[in-house]
């Protein structure tokens, strides 16, 4: 694929959202002559988003409709209004210097505007603070963690790595970074994962002259925000609707475990056939598939790095891969109640830039003013004021009499269909949530609705629990809004892409490489597309798995409660299918790309230094593998 005609092809010149383009995702050759076309572009977008506001202040005073109505119009408005690339210079200027800016000050409005026409209650406000603040304190904290992981080089030393495992194949290397986000995210959790690996995939692209690398990064995001859903600490969403439920650990382990891996291989298949559509069709003259993908091409080819300042794991790179290590593992005990997660933010917070500050001294740099001022403009302090705004307003609409009465009667109604459109109709319903009001909110308002709702029978709660879990996270993915992980990601794509297109300028001067990065339109149609086919394939693969264990619990002869839909047996038996396809599906795409998951182990070099010392201390790695082995029955038995 000729990249070079695809980057100068970007948003300001396809003839789709122009509005919503942005002059920063130009590449070395146009990226100067972009910026007057798009001068007056922001003004004219904001426009529209002014008239929306404007129309809703008047039906507000005009009409005094319902207050769930006028909350739900507020939030969309909100998010229609920061889900832009456009932004007004005195923005652009902003965010140059670490300053938030519409993920921030249109909140803070909001805010005010919901206060005057009495929608939410001051004492409301300080509910949410101490109920939700822990939440963005500890989204906080990672983030200097992820900041000292990239100044160490860390970053930097797994992309070298990576490059090399790719054999300069664009798509096995894509892949690969697929998996590896996939992996990070079980264990972890997705703004940990958007945190740590965002800059990995941009350091990739620029190691590896990747010039688009808009497929690398979205499907990074994918993978960052498909298996969080697979662990209770996997997103704080997770945490939000389990407290409501009433789902411990363990029990939530096994009640996603299908569900996350059927995600998994799903999206694996479905990100891979993107890349072989995109590479055999994203130069064709068809409009329509020039306006959707003509901006993704990409060179099906890269030149791996033959040197690199990183090839070898230095002394602070580990130590940050021990703190970061320690880090993952008091946020798991402090999940617990929202106290010890205050704590546990509080305290890997102050462990971060402890770090960091002894680091700088290392390398003879200034730890002044000027180091803290540095370090704090890394923050994502625009998801503060974002997420407070939101947790509020879904607080409020949860409160709502339209909610208590109507909402939660049809949930009752709808929820024992014994089908999968229960399923499919709670992914759907907490996908659109997601993309009205955040993640966050989302799942506080879906956990209160159903906590009150009474299922038939337990695997109808199963079947609608996992669709809502399922639904919170997969839908992250559709709007650069529906997380908080999507603000912090385009943030660090913004700031990764300046500081080595900065770098890269000093060097080489006004031709320096650069790196197309995907903007806010690519991700919505990108989004959308994987959401919506996740959502009609792991719908069905649920119901399955549930029905599957509902014939295995249930006495023999004996047809249970959830079975006795007339059009069970053919459900079951379809649903199942479409998980065997799956499956079958996820182990041809990884012959066909050529991806070997053994890679995996020797890309993350702390394995590899596990599996030597294991090997070297055979009595007490079987020691320490024993007693776990004890300590989880013991667990699961409990």
């Amino acid at each position: 694929m000729a990249t070079e005609a695809a980057s100068t092809e970007d948003e300001p010149a396809t003839g789709g959202d122009g509005a919503d383009a942005d002059p920063g995702t130009a590449t070395e050759a146009g990226a100067d002559d972009a910026a007057p076309e798009v001068r007056g572009h922001p003004v004219a977008a904001f426009v529209p988003r002014l008239a929306v506001w404007a129309g809703i202040i008047g039906l507000e005073v005009a009409a005094d409709p319902d207050p769930a109505l006028s909350l739900m119009l507020i939030a969309l408005a909100g998010v229609a209004t920061i889900v832009t690339d456009s932004r007004l210079s005195w923005e652009r200027y902003l965010e140059r210097y670490g300053v938030p800016t519409r993920e921030a000050w249109v909140p803070i409005l909001m805010l005010g505007l919901m206060l005057q026409l009495d929608l939410v209650q001051p004492d409301g406000l300080e509910h949410v603070l101490a109920d939700k603040g822990p939440v963005l304190i500890f989204i906080m904290a990672f983030a200097l963690i992820s900041e000292g992981l990239r100044r160490s080089g860390f970053i930097h030393f797994l992309a070298y790595r990576l490059t090399d495992r790719g054999g300069a194949n664009t798509t096995r290397l894509t892949l690969y970074l697929f998996l590896l986000s996939s992996l990070l995210t079980y264990f972890t959790s997705n703004d940990i994962v958007v945190l740590t690996m965002t800059p990995i995939v941009v350091s990739v692209a620029w190691q590896a002259r990747i010039r688009n690398a808009k497929l690398m990064l979205l499907s990074q995001f994918i993978a960052a925000n498909t298996v969080s859903m697979g662990i209770l600490i996997g997103s704080p969403t997770n945490l939000i609707l389990g407290q409501a439920m009433n789902i411990r650990f363990v029990e939530y382990l096994f009640l996603m475990l299908a569900p996350s891996v059927m995600a998994l291989m799903f999206t694996f298949v479905f990100v891979t056939g993107v890349n072989w559509f995109v590479e055999r069709h994203g130069a064709s003259r068809n409009r329509v598939l020039r306006w959707l993908v003509g901006t993704w091409t990409y060179e099906d080819r890269y030149s791996p790095p033959r040197f690199s300042e990183y090839r070898s794991f230095t002394p602070e790179m580990r130590t940050w891969v021990g703190v970061f290590t320690a880090a993952v593992l008091v946020l798991t005990v402090g999940t617990a109640t929202n106290t010890g997660l205050l704590i546990a933010g509080i305290a890997i917070g102050i462990a971060g830039i402890f770090t960091l500050r002894r680091s700088a001294r290392r390398r003879d740099e200034r730890t002044g003013a000027r180091f803290y001022a540095r370090t704090l403009k890394v923050l994502p302090f625009g998801i503060v004021f974002f997420g407070i705004t939101y947790f509020a307003l879904a607080d409020a609409i949860a409160d709502t009499e339209f909610v208590r009465e109507d909402v939660d009667e049809y949930v009752t109604d709808h929820a024992s269909s014994h089908t999968p459109v229960a399923s499919w109709g709670s992914m759907l319903a907490s996908g659109g949530l997601v993309n009205t009001m955040n993640d966050l909110p989302a799942s506080a308002l879906a956990g209160t609705v159903l906590e009150r709702v009474e299922f038939a029978t337990p695997f109808d709660r199963a079947v609608v629990v996992q669709g809502a879990l399922a639904g919170l996270n997969i839908a992250t993915y559709v709007t650069p809004v529906g997380a908080l992980a999507g603000i912090i990601w385009f943030d660090i794509l913004r700031r990764e892409r300046q500081q080595r297109h900065a770098a890269a300028e000093a060097t080489a001067g006004r031709g320096a490489f650069d790196v197309v990065i995907p903007t806010r339109r690519d991700l919505v149609v990108y989004g959308t597309i994987t959401f919506l086919a996740t959502t009609l394939v792991l719908g069905a693969t649920n119901f399955g798995f549930v029905a599957l264990a509902d014939a295995l619990l249930s006495q023999p002869g004996h047809s249970s409660d959830f079975a006795a839909a007339p059009t069970h047996a053919f459900w079951t038996v379809a649903c199942l299918a479409v998980a065997a396809g799956v499956l079958v599906a996820f182990r041809r795409v990884l012959t066909a790309a050529g991806v070997a998951l053994t890679h995996l182990g020797d890309v993350l070099v702390v394995l590899t230094q596990v599996r030597l010392w294991a090997s070297r201390h055979r009595l007490m790695a079987a020691s320490l593998i024993a007693g776990a082995l004890f300590a989880a029955s013991g667990v699961l038995l409990y």
